[in-house]
């Protein structure tokens, strides 16, 4: 069985320039944001942790599900 590396290195280059890759960049940024707005808030506006934690808690569950059934072909 002979590997063609043409085929293989094409396919790599490509890949960075996906719509999906783009998409996961931006997913990763707000993903490490949200965190320090979090803080941010509870220092600025003297928001209590608790109500910081539970807010936080309750955006995770239907973000969760929004960003993990994206592309599934589940329609949700």
């Amino acid at each position: 069985m002979q590997h063609h590396s043409g085929e293989t290195s094409q396919m790599t280059e490509s890949a960075p320039n996906q719509k999906g890759s783009v998409w996961k960049r931006w997913l990763w940024l707000a993903g490490c944001l949200a965190p320090v707005a979090a803080v941010m808030a509870v220092i600025l506006f003297n928001l209590p942790v608790n109500t910081a934690v539970l807010a936080g808690l309750f955006l995770l569950c239907p973000l969760t599900h929004f960003f993990l059934m994206r592309g599934e072909g589940h329609r949700h």
